[in-house]
């Protein structure tokens, strides 16, 4: 598929106003950067497939187009020159090889979003400790196809500083965790959010090591992109955006049931347990068995991110899907009934 630019809005102030490429900025996050980004007055390019329009759309340049043909990527910017490139969906060593062919010499910055995949799994006490930025071993192998793409993503854009001795084009990775927010397409909070909101009981696997993580919010995420564009003391560097709160499962249904003013039941059971009861045999609820917490120290220190208040977001995430999502139920919401029959039962008897 190649591309092609529609054409430019008039109304741009041009005064101060940086010139800025969002390739995706369409969906989720992404979206949330572009409003940021015009909030500030910036002029903002999008590079999409277009199947989504926000109801910014008439404020900001389209170049329509499909990423992993990289030939056409690369053709559909001419010798145009931005200050801030954000790229939010590179996901291998070509989609960055391609970025940095394009855009070297022809952008101030260049800002990677990579993902908290990028940091290996333990099983010995490493698991017990928050992850900083120097954590991710860029050369490991061995787990999902999605943690490696990034990793070799962020490779590129690492071994180009190390061959030159500095970077023809100036850097900047941030790495976030699961992020939920309104207009998540993953569907990991409306999982619970959906459980919390029919008042029936629900089922906590529990796991070894016990599920305990941190979230980020896509409001912050893309607080955390415009703190980093074009801001030297971020040059060359990774940043973990994520929330501040800790969470175990229990934690966060009980969270979600506070913003919405509700009381929950919540039964635990062992998750190899429940998955040996009949109709739960594939019963793979969000979130669990997550071990994961990021240090977000160095964003605090170098870009003056603070990240937002739990209470604050989740209660947002869950008003617009209670007030807004149009979509289908949550992932296994056909089988509920089954779920708290087997909740009522763990909470009626000692075990299983």
């Amino acid at each position: 598929m190649g591309a092609h630019i529609l054409t430019i809005p008039s109304g741009y102030n041009a005064c101060m106003a940086r010139k800025v490429l969002v390739i995706g900025g369409t969906r989720f996050f992404g979206r949330r950067i572009v409003e940021k980004l015009l909030e500030k007055g910036d002029r903002v390019t999008i590079f999409t497939r277009g199947g989504s329009r926000p109801g910014f759309w008439s404020r900001v340049r389209a170049i329509m187009g499909d990423r992993s043909d990289h030939g056409a990527f690369e053709a559909a910017f001419g010798d145009e020159t931005f200050d801030v490139v954000i790229d939010n969906i590179a996901y291998n060593r070509k989609d960055v090889e391609s970025a940095v062919r394009v855009f070297t010499g022809r952008a101030g910055h260049y800002v990677l979003c990579s993902s908290g995949s990028v940091y290996r799994d333990y099983e010995d006490f490493r698991q017990l400790l928050p992850r900083p930025e120097s954590d991710a071993d860029l050369d490991f192998k061995g787990d999902l196809d999605y943690s490696e793409g990034k990793r070799e993503a962020e490779k590129v854009l690492v071994e180009s500083a190390e061959r030159a001795g500095a970077p023809s084009l100036p850097w900047t990775i941030v790495r976030p965790p699961v992020v939920q927010g309104p207009f998540d397409p993953s569907g990991r909070a409306w999982y619970w959010i959906q459980r919390v909101a029919d008042g029936k009981e629900i089922l906590v696997a529990e796991t070894v090591p016990s599920t305990i993580f941190s979230l980020g919010y896509s409001g912050d995420l893309a607080e955390g992109f415009i703190l980093a564009a074009g801001n030297p003391k971020a040059y060359s560097n990774a940043y973990n955006i994520a929330g501040a709160e800790i969470f175990s499962m229990e934690d966060y249904v009980r969270a979600v049931a506070r913003v919405l003013g509700r009381e929950v039941r919540t039964a635990s059971a062992p998750l190899s347990v429940l998955r040996k009861e009949q109709g739960l045999e594939s019963y793979e609820p969000t979130l669990v068995e997550m071990r994961f917490v990021m240090d977000i120290t160095a964003a605090r220190r170098d870009l003056g991110f603070t990240p937002t208040p739990a209470a604050e977001w989740l209660a947002e995430t869950a008003r617009w899907f209670l007030n807004d999502y149009r979509g289908d139920d949550s992932a296994g919401y056909a089988a509920r009934d089954h779920e708290v029959e087997i909740a009522r039962k763990v909470l009626g008897v000692t075990r299983l």
